[in-house]
Protein backbone atom coordinates (compact mmCIF):
# COMPACT_ATOMS: atom_id res chain seq x y z
CA UNK A 1 0.00 0.00 0.00
CA UNK A 2 1.04 3.15 -1.14
CA UNK A 3 2.17 5.74 2.02
CA UNK A 4 0.97 8.95 1.55
CA UNK A 5 -2.31 10.49 1.11
CA UNK A 6 -4.94 9.28 -0.91
CA UNK A 7 -6.59 11.42 -2.62
CA UNK A 8 -10.20 10.91 -5.10
CA UNK A 9 -11.08 13.20 -7.87
CA UNK A 10 -14.87 13.27 -9.03
CA UNK A 11 -15.55 15.10 -11.57
CA UNK A 12 -17.41 14.05 -14.72
CA UNK A 13 -15.07 16.72 -16.93
CA UNK A 14 -11.95 15.34 -18.47
CA UNK A 15 -10.32 18.14 -18.44
CA UNK A 16 -11.11 19.27 -15.44
CA UNK A 17 -10.11 15.66 -13.20
CA UNK A 18 -6.91 16.61 -15.36
CA UNK A 19 -6.23 20.50 -14.00
CA UNK A 20 -6.70 18.90 -10.22
CA UNK A 21 -4.62 16.26 -10.96
CA UNK A 22 -1.84 18.59 -12.19
CA UNK A 23 -2.23 20.76 -9.48
CA UNK A 24 -2.08 17.78 -6.97
CA UNK A 25 0.97 16.61 -8.51
CA UNK A 26 2.74 20.01 -8.83
CA UNK A 27 1.47 21.04 -5.03
CA UNK A 28 3.94 19.35 -3.11
CA UNK A 29 1.80 17.55 -0.56
CA UNK A 30 2.80 13.70 0.25
CA UNK A 31 0.37 11.90 -2.33
CA UNK A 32 0.83 7.92 -2.27
CA UNK A 33 -2.05 7.67 -4.97
CA UNK A 34 -4.54 9.84 -6.92
CA UNK A 35 -7.78 8.01 -8.29
CA UNK A 36 -10.17 9.42 -10.72
CA UNK A 37 -14.34 9.09 -11.09
CA UNK A 38 -16.37 10.34 -13.37
CA UNK A 39 -19.47 10.94 -11.56
CA UNK A 40 -20.53 10.21 -7.56
CA UNK A 41 -21.59 6.72 -7.92
CA UNK A 42 -18.54 6.31 -9.26
CA UNK A 43 -16.76 7.81 -6.30
CA UNK A 44 -18.76 6.79 -4.08
CA UNK A 45 -18.24 2.88 -5.19
CA UNK A 46 -14.00 3.60 -5.19
CA UNK A 47 -14.30 5.50 -1.75
CA UNK A 48 -16.73 2.09 -0.17
CA UNK A 49 -13.56 0.13 -1.21
CA UNK A 50 -10.53 2.57 -0.05
CA UNK A 51 -9.91 4.53 2.77
CA UNK A 52 -10.00 8.44 1.21
CA UNK A 53 -7.74 11.47 3.13
CA UNK A 54 -9.29 13.81 0.71
CA UNK A 55 -12.12 14.09 -1.83
CA UNK A 56 -12.29 16.46 -4.58
CA UNK A 57 -15.67 16.36 -5.73
CA UNK A 58 -17.71 18.74 -8.62
CA UNK A 59 -21.04 19.66 -7.21
CA UNK A 60 -22.83 19.10 -10.08
CA UNK A 61 -22.21 15.75 -11.59
CA UNK A 62 -24.31 13.22 -13.24
CA UNK A 63 -25.89 9.58 -11.16
CA UNK A 64 -24.95 11.67 -7.41
CA UNK A 65 -23.84 14.60 -7.41
CA UNK A 66 -20.92 15.73 -5.47
CA UNK A 67 -23.53 17.34 -2.33
CA UNK A 68 -25.32 14.01 -2.28
CA UNK A 69 -21.48 12.41 -2.65
CA UNK A 70 -20.34 14.01 0.61
CA UNK A 71 -23.30 13.61 2.36
CA UNK A 72 -23.43 9.55 1.57
CA UNK A 73 -20.20 9.89 2.59
CA UNK A 74 -20.30 10.92 5.78
CA UNK A 75 -23.05 8.36 6.88
CA UNK A 76 -20.07 5.78 5.59
CA UNK A 77 -18.00 3.87 7.91
CA UNK A 78 -14.88 5.62 7.32
CA UNK A 79 -16.40 8.75 5.46
CA UNK A 80 -16.42 11.03 8.61
CA UNK A 81 -12.31 11.09 8.57
CA UNK A 82 -11.92 12.16 4.93
CA UNK A 83 -11.47 15.96 4.24
CA UNK A 84 -13.96 16.47 1.58
CA UNK A 85 -13.21 19.56 -0.75
CA UNK A 86 -16.76 20.81 -2.95
CA UNK A 87 -16.34 22.72 -6.48
CA UNK A 88 -18.74 24.27 -7.83
CA UNK A 89 -20.35 26.86 -10.71
CA UNK A 90 -23.98 25.92 -10.04
CA UNK A 91 -25.26 27.94 -6.96
CA UNK A 92 -24.34 31.66 -5.98
CA UNK A 93 -21.75 31.96 -2.97
CA UNK A 94 -24.23 31.78 -0.54
CA UNK A 95 -26.66 28.96 -1.63
CA UNK A 96 -23.48 26.70 -2.05
CA UNK A 97 -21.95 27.12 1.16
CA UNK A 98 -25.20 26.33 2.52
CA UNK A 99 -25.61 23.33 0.76
CA UNK A 100 -21.61 22.10 1.32
CA UNK A 101 -22.47 23.34 5.46
CA UNK A 102 -25.70 20.94 4.95
CA UNK A 103 -23.85 17.81 3.61
CA UNK A 104 -20.60 18.12 6.04
CA UNK A 105 -18.36 19.20 3.17
CA UNK A 106 -15.24 21.24 4.87
CA UNK A 107 -14.27 23.24 2.33
CA UNK A 108 -16.06 25.10 -1.03
CA UNK A 109 -14.68 26.76 -4.14
CA UNK A 110 -16.30 28.18 -6.49
CA UNK A 111 -15.74 28.29 -10.39
CA UNK A 112 -13.77 29.63 -12.08
CA UNK A 113 -10.53 29.32 -9.72
CA UNK A 114 -7.48 29.11 -10.65
CA UNK A 115 -4.26 26.63 -9.12
CA UNK A 116 -3.09 28.92 -6.61
CA UNK A 117 -6.91 29.27 -5.15
CA UNK A 118 -7.55 25.20 -5.43
CA UNK A 119 -4.02 24.59 -3.60
CA UNK A 120 -4.60 27.05 -0.86
CA UNK A 121 -8.54 25.53 0.18
CA UNK A 122 -6.44 21.77 -0.04
CA UNK A 123 -4.66 23.17 2.62
CA UNK A 124 -7.18 24.01 4.52
CA UNK A 125 -9.54 21.27 4.03
CA UNK A 126 -6.82 18.84 5.33
CA UNK A 127 -5.56 21.03 8.00
CA UNK A 128 -9.52 21.01 9.21
CA UNK A 129 -9.63 17.15 9.34
CA UNK A 130 -8.25 15.18 11.88
CA UNK A 131 -6.41 11.94 10.83
CA UNK A 132 -7.00 8.13 11.68
CA UNK A 133 -5.01 8.64 15.06
CA UNK A 134 -6.53 11.57 16.32
CA UNK A 135 -4.14 14.16 15.05
CA UNK A 136 -4.85 17.21 12.56
CA UNK A 137 -3.21 15.61 8.97
CA UNK A 138 -0.56 18.63 8.40
CA UNK A 139 -0.33 19.46 4.54
CA UNK A 140 3.18 20.10 4.92
CA UNK A 141 4.29 17.08 6.07
CA UNK A 142 7.41 15.45 4.05
CA UNK A 143 7.44 13.61 1.60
Amino acid sequence: MPSGLVVLIAENDSDMRGYVRRCLELHGLPIGDILEARDGLEALTLAGARSIDLLISDGAMPRLDGFELCSALRRSGDGHRTAVLLITGQYDAAEASARASAVGADGLLLKPFNATTLCGKIDEVLESRPSVDGTAIDSADEQ
